[in-house]
């Protein structure tokens, strides 16, 4: 398994990502601000935020994810103790990819693997 911070088919990390979305979803500054602070985009942004929506709800399921503010459950990730055992396997299981991971791995083994 990759370490952590490691997204596969991205070249950005899983807690810059994280930094990003936390600063959107405050948020302490414009769009096209922030974009311009971490050199990204305005299009890659809206990407990883509909990306994360998605695996939030994914995750906590669609009842659970309409009550959690999107700052509340990344601060949430990035405080977990244990993050590849609590939350990362976890996550790869139920949907055979990693979190904030666009591309899905379609091959029957990456189930089995784990």
């Amino acid at each position: 398994m990759l370490p952590d911070v490691i997204i596969p088919y991205s070249v950005y990390g899983l807690f810059f990502i994280l930094r990003v979305l936390a600063e959107y979803f405050l948020p302490l500054h414009t769009v096209g601000k922030l974009c311009s602070r971490f050199g990204i985009s305005v299009s890659m942004l809206y990407r990883w935020r509909d990306l994360f929506l998605s695996h939030k709800q994914e995750w906590l399921g669609m009842l659970v994810s309409a009550e959690t503010a999107p700052s509340a459950f990344i601060k949430g990730l990035c405080f977990l103790e244990r993050y590849s055992i609590s939350f990362a396997c976890q996550f790869v299981l139920l949907s055979a990819r990693s979190f904030l991971q666009s591309h899905r791995n379609p091959a029957d083994y990456r189930q089995e693997f784990f």
